[in-house]
Parts: C-alpha cells; sequence; structure tokens
C-alpha cells in the first residue's frame, strides 16, 4: 500500500544499475523494475541487433499499449457502468410505481369484497320478501356486481404475479450491479497498478538517456 514517504532503491534493469524513486513500497518498485527486466530480455530474444537504447523504446512502446488497451477497456466498462446504473434507476422506479398500483389496487378488492358481501346480506334478505320488483332489480346489481369483482380479481392476482416476476428481476439485476462493480473496481485497480509501472518505465529511461 502506498504512503506518502518517497522509496529510494537500487535495481538491475537488463544489466545495468538504476535507481527507483517512488510513494510505493518496495515491494512494488521492485516488482516493477522485475517487470521491466524480463520485458526487455523478452525483446532482446527476438531482436538480438537492437542496442539497450533501441530494447528500452520498445518496452516502453509495449506498455503504452497495454496502458491505452487498459483505458479504452475502463472507458467502456465506466459507459455501462453508467449505463447500468440509470437502467437500475429506471427499474427502482418502475417498481415503486407498480408496488404503489399494487396496493392502490388491494384496497379497492377489498373495498369491493366487503361492497359484495354488504349486497350479498341484503340480496338474501330482500330474497325472503315477495318483493318480485326490487328483488328482481337487486339480483341484477347482485350479478354486475359480482362480474366486477371477478374482473378486479384477476387485475389483481395478474399483478401480483408481475410484481413477483419484476421483484426476480430486480434481485438478478442487483447481483448483475454488484458484480459489475466489482469489475470495475479490479479494473481500476489494475489501470492504477500500469500507470504507476508506466511512470517508473518512463523515470528509468529519463536516467538512461542521462547515463548514455
Amino acid at each position: 500500500m502506498a504512503d506518502d514517504s518517497i522509496q529510494k532503491i537500487r535495481v538491475t534493469i537488463s544489466g545495468m544499475e538504476y535507481t527507483l524513486r517512488g510513494h510505493a513500497s518496495e515491494a512494488h518498485l521492485r516488482a516493477v523494475a522485475q517487470s521491466v527486466d524480463n520485458l526487455m530480455h523478452q525483446i532482446a530474444s527476438v531482436n538480438p541487433l537492437l542496442d539497450k537504447r533501441g530494447i528500452a523504446v520498445l518496452a516502453a512502446a509495449n506498455v503504452f499499449d497495454e496502458l491505452f488497451r487498459l483505458q479504452e477497456a475502463h472507458s467502456e466498462l465506466q459507459a455501462e457502468h453508467y449505463s447500468l446504473q440509470d437502467e437500475y434507476q429506471s427499474l427502482q422506479t418502475w417498481h415503486q410505481t407498480m408496488e404503489a398500483g399494487q396496493q392502490d389496487l388491494a384496497a379497492k378488492y377489498r373495498d369491493l369484497g366487503v361492497e359484495h358481501q354488504n349486497l350479498q346480506a341484503q340480496y338474501m334478505d330482500l330474497k325472503a320478501k315477495p318483493l318480485q320488483i326490487v328483488n328482481h332489480h337487486l339480483h341484477d346489481r347482485y350479478r354486475d356486481l359480482e362480474g366486477e369483482y371477478r374482473d378486479l380479481k384477476d387485475r389483481y392476482l395478474k399483478l401480483e404475479d408481475a410484481d413477483l416476476d419484476l421483484r426476480a428481476k430486480y434481485r438478478e439485476f442487483e447481483a448483475e450491479h454488484k458484480d459489475l462493480q466489482a469489475e470495475y473496481r479490479d479494473l481500476q485497480e489494475k489501470y492504477r497498478d500500469l500507470q504507476a509501472e508506466y511512470d517508473d518505465l518512463l523515470e528509468l529511461l529519463d536516467e538512461h538517456t542521462r547515463i548514455s
């Protein structure tokens, strides 16, 4: 873990000694030096006619290439993160709207159930009396209300199923969102490490130029 103190160590890269300075730990600086040394040896093995300066330039180009690729991946993942965050907010809003609609429909369903029971009681009471006209009218009203009650019940059950599906999608979306956040943090860490490695390589190249 980096701190505010400046580390200063001697390292050997491609057979030459250099002084590395940085705010990173000594272990980090040595790992950077080892990575650069390995890269320069790989380049030298396939380009035996290059001098050390040419090898160092190719090593810097390789690090630049990897840095730019990582920057592009970082930008793409950041854009995907923002897009997914917007979709997440939209889904949350939709979920809240659906939940409010379900609660409102549930209240209407309960009220209609009470009205249905009251009307059913009135219907049974009037049915026993010799009031054929009133009885017939109430019977029709009861049938209409019963139909409305069934329709509302069907709508309530469908909305309840839709809410269950939405909750399942919401949980999947949350899990995907967490995975993307973790991936985003990992990429940021790799990006910072590569940036530090690149800065260290530039310092080595600068020192190599002064020595030469």
